[in-house]
């Protein structure tokens, strides 16, 4: 018997422009303050990751996290905070422009954590209009 792990939330947004250019715009991790405000402040690691730290309390004030990326997808993956989380972009092309797909998935078994999900989702969702707004200009 296999288990699914479950998403605590999922947003989807289209923006008008092609799968490569969102996907290259993800990748761009010292871009990041640009379209998610809360970030104060991003600092490369020796090993591949990034330390963030945001200016609003947040469940993770500072972080680590890794960045992966396939062909139509990218994931931040963060440790170092009380929620350890995967982030999950899948970018799938339509007509017009692409379709990106955010599921975030916890690692961290937080009691309440059900609770900020709501409001976690609304934020998340902006950040994805402040991005899609950020391509288009």
């Amino acid at each position: 018997m296999t288990t699914t792990v479950q998403p605590l939330f999922t947003n989807t947004i289209t923006i008008d422009t092609t799968p490569e250019i969102v996907q290259a715009q993800l990748a761009r991790v010292e871009q990041l303050p640009q379209w998610n405000p809360d970030i104060s402040e991003i600092t490369p690691n020796d090993d591949q990751s990034w330390t963030l730290i945001r200016t609003k309390e947040a469940l993770n004030h500072q972080e680590t996290f890794t960045l992966a990326k396939t062909a139509d997808s990218v994931t931040y993956t963060s440790t170092g905070g009380r929620l350890a989380y995967q982030l999950v972009f899948t970018l799938e092309p339509t007509g017009t422009g692409t379709t990106v797909h955010e599921a975030l998935y916890p690692k961290t078994d937080l009691l309440g954590l059900t609770l900020v999900a709501p409001i976690a989702k609304v934020a998340f969702y902006h950040n994805l209009e402040l991005m899609r707004d950020l391509l288009l200009n």
